[in-house]
């Protein structure tokens, strides 16, 4: 667990200490994160408690109490069952870290931005990585 503390704590670093390194970070990220395989349990060891937490709503074509024909009903079953996981629900986590660097003469703002999806199963349906860094 300690490790992996550390680890976040170096890619937030690299991050917001060095924007060429965003790169670096992105190989990293991508090798910690599985889409289809890592679970919400393994993002919490890794990454720690999210800043924040949306759920996404049930997205549901066929009632069970819908009376319509049976073919039409089998029909909209077999198009929401192969319907992208995100659109099946789950929940959005987001991870923030922004750090301001006083500087004799600019001052610097970094900011890095995680976001990962989850469906249902609680397993990572996809993932957004993005840093930025401003002088002002």
């Amino acid at each position: 667990m300690l490790i992996k503390r550390i680890l976040l704590f170096l890619i937030c670093a690299l991050v917001l200490g060095c924007q060429r390194q965003e790169t670096a970070v992105l190989i990293e990220i991508k090798n910690l994160i599985v889409e289809g395989k890592t679970t919400e349990q393994e993002i919490l060891e890794i990454f720690g408690k999210p800043t924040s937490i949306t759920s996404l709503p049930r997205f549901q074509l066929v009632s069970k109490d819908l009376n319509i024909p049976d073919e039409l009903k089998s029909r909209l079953i077999s198009i929401e069952n192969n319907m992208p996981s995100r659109l099946k629900g789950g929940e959005i986590w987001n991870y923030t870290q922004i750090n301001i660097q006083k500087g004799r003469v600019f001052n610097t703002l970094s900011s890095a931005y995680l976001t990962v999806i989850f469906d249902l199963d609680g397993v990572v349906s996809g993932y957004h990585f993005k840093s930025a860094r401003t002088r002002y």
